[in-house]
């Protein structure tokens, strides 16, 4: 029997492949693979919790919520609404950083979805209680 090398080099490619493959498929399933292990010590190891961030509002951020309410109608604040509306509210009255103040918002909860598509203003929110004073007084 002859020895040939590119024979042994060809079953070197496979098997080397072939494990890089098996890898592959088991990195992409490790979650799978240990739910199958073991049900009850695995349950909470890929549960997220959601990211609270500290975010610090400015005075200025706080004035900019205030237009923002008036904008949208102190008589409004109980209703629903969609976002893209009321995004094109504040971009028709001029203000520049809209997405930025919606996304403070947000991440604030001084407005939070509704499970509808639509959202609402969070009245149990500190921050909007106090923007919402300072709008009523005026």
């Amino acid at each position: 029997m002859d020895f040939n090398p590119f024979i042994f080099a060809g079953y070197g490619i496979i098997i080397v492949f072939t494990g890089m493959i098996v890898l592959a498929f088991a990195v992409a399933n490790i979650k799978r693979i240990f739910f199958l292990m073991d049900k009850n010590k695995m349950k909470n190891v890929f549960t997220s919790q959601k990211n609270k961030q500290l975010i610090f509002i400015s005075k200025n951020k706080y004035s900019e919520i205030q237009d923002a309410i008036k904008i949208f109608g102190e008589e409004n604040i109980y209703q629903h609404f969609f976002l893209p509306e009321f995004i094109e509210r504040l971009i028709s009255s001029g203000k520049n950083n809209t997405y930025e103040l919606i996304d403070i918002m947000i991440k604030k909860e001084i407005i939070s979805p509704d499970g509808e598509g639509q959202f609402l203003w969070n009245l149990k929110s500190g921050v909007l209680k106090k923007v919402l004073k300072k709008v009523l007084k005026k």
